[in-house]
């Protein structure tokens, strides 16, 4: 009997100062799943909010499940707050765990520009 040994995932979470973005995807491909808060139905501030990404937390987790997946790599694009805690609590919900928790931090620029001289 041959076992073939499925891909990695990988869910990508982004925040926003008013919405969230998760996509799902393999490792070096692109996303075959890609949701935000405002798809979801939530419209205004209740985009950014940890209701909100408990309900996307559930969806993805629910979609990984389908998938044939119990575990996944995690990817984060934003700071640690209660809105990133909600979304774990969501993904928890169908019995998904998470390999690897990943923070990617900004990249660092060469700072914001500076004002025009004054003219004398």
């Amino acid at each position: 009997m041959v076992t073939t040994k499925k891909p990695a995932l990988f869910v990508s979470l982004t925040r926003t100062n008013n919405n969230i973005f998760v996509s799902l995807s393999y490792r070096e491909s692109s996303p075959f799943y890609h949701s935000s808060a405002g798809v979801l139905g939530l419209s205004g501030s209740r985009r950014d909010s940890p209701t909100s990404a408990e309900l996307s937390g559930r969806i993805v987790s629910k979609i990984i499940r389908s998938k044939g997946y119990r575990k996944f790599y995690l990817r984060v694009g934003s700071v640690f707050d209660s809105t990133l805690r909600a979304f774990l609590r969501g993904l928890k919900f169908f019995s998904t765990s998470i390999s690897k928790l990943e923070h990617q931090k900004p990249v660092a620029h060469n700072g914001v520009r500076l004002k025009k001289p004054r003219r004398m």
